[in-house]
């Protein structure tokens, strides 16, 4: 039995790794963490009570060629007492760079959903490519990605 990367999995990969770096903030110096955090809560009282709480942290850590980030995210939301939204994120990233050209990295992310259809989603990916940079073009990567 061959496995098969279907068209939606791909793009799942490859947004993955856009959405990964979106988190991140600015690079740290080698040898140093560097991070930030969010909280916020919202409280209504009227006809109805509602609140939420939204809570968000980000750590990167710079050594050598490895950068590495965790991001870690919680909300969770009421309705007249009644829970209408839990959800956790876990999602870490480890690029490295091989030299000016080639690069590799992995990615795991959790996310647990209480009001989704799935009990969790879980998703490692694992990928190694190369930049070259053609005349026409301001620079194209080509690189092999493994979810699993």
């Amino acid at each position: 039995m061959s496995a098969k990367l279907s068209y939606p999995r791909f793009l799942l990969a490859v947004f993955s790794i856009f959405s990964a770096s979106a988190y991140a903030t600015e690079s740290p110096k080698s040898g140093e963490f560097n991070g930030e955090g969010e909280l916020g809560y919202n409280s209504t009282a009227s006809n109805s009570n509602s609140s939420s709480l939204n809570a968000k942290l980000g750590i990167n850590y710079l050594q050598a060629d490895w950068e590495h980030s965790l991001n870690l995210s919680a909300v969770s939301a009421q309705n007249e007492g009644v829970n209408t939204r839990e959800r956790y994120l876990l999602d870490g990233q480890a690029p490295r760079t091989f030299s000016e050209v080639y690069y590799g990295f992995g990615n795991l992310r959790y996310d647990k959903d209480l009001f989704s259809g799935y009990h969790y989603q879980m998703k490692l990916t694992v990928a190694i490519g190369g930049t070259r940079k053609p005349r026409h073009l301001n620079g194209l990567n080509l690189g092999l990605w493994l979810l699993i």
